[in-house]
């Protein structure tokens, strides 16, 4: 693939369409959005190099909020930085 890192993306409009009614602003028990299950995500080969942050940043261009606390008040990025996303990260400029 030319970019990798965006195999789940080529595909969502077609698996997900804007009338399909798909919940990206659910939130689990625990009040994790998506975004902080993609900031917490063990690398596999499924998560190659640059997979999780343009999963991370086309969830945030449809609307997630990468500050929204769960229950225990930690955003997206407070999990990307304990789980050592740097390239998560630095979309934001921080360290």
């Amino acid at each position: 693939m030319e970019h990798p890192g965006e195999c789940h993306l080529l595909h969502y409009d077609k698996l997900f369409p804007r009338d399909s009614r798909v919940a990206i602003f659910a939130v689990n028990k625990e009040l994790e959005t998506a975004l902080h299950v993609i900031a917490r995500r063990e690398k596999t080969y499924y998560t190659g190099e640059g997979h999780d942050k343009a999963m991370f940043e086309a969830f945030i261009a449809k609307g997630l909020d990468p500050l929204k606390e769960d229950a225990k008040g930690r955003s997206a990025l407070d999990v990307a930085s304990v789980f050592e996303k740097n390239d998560i990260i630095a979309i934001f400029g921080r360290k």
